[in-house]
């Protein structure tokens, strides 16, 4: 028997790590960039 919870809430906390990984690769990028244009 399928739990909703457990469904649910690995169904969050995937886009949420997605979105973070991403976020910390294009802070890095503007580090870089910024870092090169000064």
């Amino acid at each position: 028997m399928k739990k909703p919870e457990y469904t649910l809430s690995y169904d969050m906390c995937v886009p949420v790590f997605c979105c973070f990984v991403a976020a910390f690769y294009f802070a890095d990028a503007l580090i870089l960039l910024t870092s090169l244009f000064c």
